[in-house]
């Protein structure tokens, strides 16, 4: 297959791609813009009968001194085998994305870049459990540190076009995705973890009109 360059952001290509893969390989592709939420109440055992498959993802934010912010993550699979390693950065803004680049790590690179920690951030400990449900790709984040996020959990999805039906298993507390700081935040980087944090120790059932009043208090 030949993904044409053409137009749009950034994003849009990649989704573009990731769609003639996923095509190509007869699963489930991206639809349309992902959503986040906050989640609750998840129903563990309906959620084990559809096999997810889970990792431990630790991310430490490395300093720099050009404004940009660099991360380096341990990716290790909950059922054994290595684990992997990244490096990332989100530099200056190109047009109305910000520029990044991301390159998987040696177990040596990735224990040279640790000795420039940023001192001023905090690490990123969260699992990822990777689901299929009613031919959507769902990714369920759950935090351990920060402390101020520990017990917070996520859910993404690629939403499709048309109508959408929640899984019936977790409760949707607050739909994150408008909101200001969390769309202009990169995903899994430290302000939109901050801030995420910030949400949900603020309570956003208390007036905020993206809450669902159906869920009653936090």
């Amino acid at each position: 297959h030949v993904v044409e360059n053409g137009t749009g952001s950034f994003e849009e290509k990649i989704r573009k791609t990731v769609d003639v893969v996923c095509r190509s390989l007869g699963v489930p592709g991206p639809r349309s813009q992902p959503r986040w939420w906050i989640v609750r109440n998840v129903d563990e055992a309906a959620l084990a009968q559809l096999e997810p498959a889970e990792w431990k993802l630790e991310h430490v934010f490395l300093r720099t001194s050009d404004g940009s912010e660099s991360r380096v993550t341990k990716k290790s699979s909950v059922g054994g085998g290595p684990a992997t390693y990244h490096h990332r950065v989100r530099g200056k803004m190109v047009g109305d994305e910000h520029s990044t680049s991301e390159r998987t790590l040696s177990l040596r690179e990735y224990k040279a870049l640790l000795k420039t920690r940023d001192p001023g951030r905090l690490k990123i400990k969260k699992t990822r459990r990777a689901f299929l449900w009613r031919d959507e790709y769902y990714m369920l984040d759950t935090f351990h540190s920060p402390e101020s996020a520990s017990g917070t959990t996520t859910l993404f999805v690629e939403a499709p076009k048309g109508e959408f039906s929640f899984p019936p298993f977790l409760e949707a507390k607050v739909d994150v995705t408008t909101k200001h700081w969390f769309s202009s935040s990169a995903h899994d980087s430290y302000a939109r973890t901050m801030m995420l944090a910030g949400e949900v120790s603020n309570d956003p059932y208390d007036g905020d009109a993206n809450a669902d009043p159906r869920r009653g208090a936090w």
